[in-house]
């Protein structure tokens, strides 16, 4: 964080405190302790929403990880085209530009297909993630939805 930090509003310190107690998982963990650090910094405490700590609140690790990657694509894709010929400031880049094939968190993660479907899934319910099918098969991207919550859980780095 640069400078001034502010204490983040009770409705969301008391909720993300506790849950980053009693969460085992390191990569959640991460997500709870960005989101609170998020939610102390004056210039975009305005990005944490209540509700993504029942979004969270509803990832089992695997799912964490999936969002996770979906994220990390984005972020790098969209790095990629504000490298090219469009300047940063061309518009919104919707996270359905960065979507995978839906077999990557599988090869990726190195988890069993069933196991990544059962996390797609779950994160398609919550409305992070949205899949569509084409020709080439299936295609799972972040939804605006998740790209604003990985965002606010990225701490001091979110997508450009």
């Amino acid at each position: 964080l640069e400078g001034k930090t502010i204490a983040a509003p009770l409705a969301l310190a008391f909720p993300i405190l506790e849950s980053v107690v009693l969460e085992e998982d390191e990569l959640l963990q991460n997500l709870w302790a960005n989101l609170l650090v998020t939610a102390t910094d004056p210039a975009r405490q305005a990005e944490v929403k209540r509700g993504f700590i029942h979004l969270i609140r509803q990832l089992d690790p695997i799912d964490a990880a999936v969002v996770k990657l979906l994220y990390r694509t984005y972020v790098d894709k969209l790095v990629l085209r504000n490298q090219g010929k469009h300047a940063a400031g061309d518009g919104f880049f919707h996270p359905r530009n960065a979507a995978i094939p839906g077999s990557t968190a599988q090869k990726t993660l190195g988890i069993p297909a069933m196991i990544a479907e059962l996390a797609l899934e779950n994160l398609c319910r919550l409305g992070l993630a949205n899949t569509l099918a084409d020709i080439s098969g299936q295609q799972v991207s972040l939804s605006v939805l998740g790209l604003k919550l990985m965002d606010a859980c990225a701490g001091a780095s979110p997508s450009p």
